[in-house]
């Protein structure tokens, strides 16, 4: 009788081991996860552009600075844009916001179309941010 209790004392001291060496484990894993796949915007220095409005200038034109945003005749959108990479982000973004919003919602509806479970959707962000950590690598930064 008194061999069981050491040996069930071991049982208990090497499962305690291995739980706290499997919850530290996925820690790390949780710490690598955030530094690698989860990536933070730049600092921009000068913001200057973010102070211009966007001007319509007909039923589907618009301006932003020198920018511009118009519907042609055949039913496609035509765009101009110049300026610094931060400066033609804003334009494109100011003048196409609608345009945006109506392709985001569309694409949105479709995914919970497809994926009805908010719950498995959150779950699944983790393996989008995870499978897309190195798309910075293949996007050449401009001048």
């Amino acid at each position: 009788m008194p061999e069981k209790k050491p040996k069930r004392k071991l049982r208990r001291k090497i499962l305690l081991s291995v739980l706290v060496l499997f919850i530290m484990g996925i820690g790390a894993f949780l710490l690598y996860f955030r530094h690698v796949a989860i990536d933070y915007p730049p600092i921009v220095k000068d913001t200057a552009c973010l102070q211009l409005k966007r001007i319509q200038i007909g039923e589907n034109a618009y301006t932003y600075g020198n920018n511009w945003l118009r519907k042609s005749k055949s039913g496609l959108w035509e765009m101009y844009i110049e300026g610094k990479p931060f400066e033609r982000g804003v334009a494109f973004g100011r003048l196409t916001k609608e345009l945006l919003n109506y392709q985001e919602q569309t694409f949105v509806d479709q995914i919970y179309e497809i994926v009805p479970s908010k719950s498995y959707l959150k779950f699944l962000k983790y393996f989008v941010a995870w499978f897309n950590r190195n798309l910075d690598k293949h996007i050449i930064e401009e001048i």
